[in-house]
């Protein structure tokens, strides 16, 4: 009589792979600058303004001025939410 068949092992169940955080939607702000500035966040020169800023949620850092940042305003964005509009007058040369 034939013995027991041979069965094969199972095969090691895939761990299933660590779910992937959910990144936060960015928030924005507008900033504008009387009567006129370039804009940095955190350090980078990001444009002219007016200008729309779309940022990850959090604390940033927004310079205004002509050439580099001379007045600097501190923000902190929502997630999926408008933050308040920043109006920064500089003084006139």
């Amino acid at each position: 009589a034939p013995g027991p068949a041979m069965t094969e092992p199972a095969p090691e169940p895939t761990p299933e792979p660590a779910p992937t955080p959910m990144r936060e939607a960015p928030g924005t702000v507008r900033v504008s600058v009387v009567p006129y500035g370039s804009l940095w966040v955190d350090g980078r020169r990001v444009g002219d303004a007016p200008m729309n800023l779309e940022l990850e949620p959090g604390a940033h850092r927004i310079g205004i001025g002509r050439g580099r940042p001379e007045v600097t305003r501190r923000v902190r964005i929502r997630s999926g939410r408008a933050t308040t509009p920043l109006v920064v007058e500089l003084p006139g040369n």
